[in-house]
C-alpha cells in the first residue's frame, strides 16, 4: 500500500491533469468506446461542480420568483428542461432565498426535478417514494398533485426527520412518512400502489 501511495504522490500533478482521475475504470472504457470523439469533454464536464438550482413552488410564477431573486441581487436563469427550475449564477445561503422558510422553493438538482413530472401524479393515485430522504421527489410529487396520496419510506430515522422538516416547510398535506426498508414488506399495509419511485 505504501508503494502505491508513494507512486500516486510522485505522479500527482500528472494524475490531476487527467480528466479521468475521478471516474472508475469501467466508465472510462465504456465512454471511450461509446463516445470516442467526445469522452474527454464529458469527463471534464462531469468533474465540474453543478450550479445551484432551485425548484419554485407551483403556486408561484417562475418569472416572478426570478424577479424576486434579482431584487435580492441573486442572478438566475430559467431552466430549459425543468419547468419549475431556476439555475443560480452563484450558490447562495438558503436563508437569502425569498420566502424560503415559507415554502417558496426547494434546492434541488435539475435532473432530480425531472422525476416527479415523469411520474405525473394524478388525483386519487397512491404513489410510493422508496428511499425518500431528503424529500425532494416526495415534496415535488405532493406539490404537483395535492389530491394524490404520497407514501414516503426510508430506513434512516435521522434522514426522515429532514424529510418531515421539508414537508412541513412546504406545507404538503398529502404525504405519509414511514420508517422502513423498501426491500421488506413488514411496513406495507397490502394496499397496491399506482406508481413507485425507486432509486437505481
Amino acid at each position: 500500500v505504501n508503494a502505491i501511495l508513494r507512486g500516486i504522490d510522485r505522479d500527482r500533478d500528472e494524475i490531476l491533469k487527467s480528466p479521468h482521475h475521478s471516474h472508475p475504470t469501467w466508465m472510462v472504457k465504456k465512454f471511450k468506446k461509446d463516445y470516442p470523439d467526445s469522452y474527454q469533454k464529458i469527463f471534464i464536464e462531469n468533474n465540474n461542480q453543478a450550479p445551484m438550482s432551485i425548484r419554485v413552488h407551483p403556486s408561484i410564477e417562475r418569472d416572478d420568483f426570478k424577479a424576486q431573486l434579482q431584487n435580492e441581487n441573486i442572478s438566475s436563469e430559467l431552466s430549459k428542461i425543468a419547468p419549475q427550475a431556476l439555475v443560480l449564477d452563484d450558490a447562495v445561503n438558503i436563508t437569502s432565498l425569498p420566502g424560503f422558510e415559507n415554502g417558496s422553493c426547494y434546492v434541488q438538482d435539475i435532473s432530480a426535478q425531472l422525476a416527479a413530472p415523469l411520474i405525473s401524479p394524478k388525483k386519487g393515485e397512491r404513489i410510493l417514494d422508496a428511499c425518500c430522504a431528503p424529500g425532494g421527489k416526495t415534496t415535488h410529487l405532493a406539490e404537483l398533485c395535492p389530491d394524490a396520496e404520497i407514501i414516503a419510506i426510508d430506513n434512516d430515522k435521522m434522514r426522515l426527520l429532514r424529510v418531515q422538516e421539508n414537508i412541513d416547510r412546504l406545507q404538503n398535506k398529502n404525504v405519509k412518512i414511514i420508517l422502513g426498508d423498501a426491500t421488506r414488506q413488514d411496513w406495507w399495509d397490502k394496499k397496491m400502489f399506482d406508481k413507485i419511485i425507486f432509486p437505481r
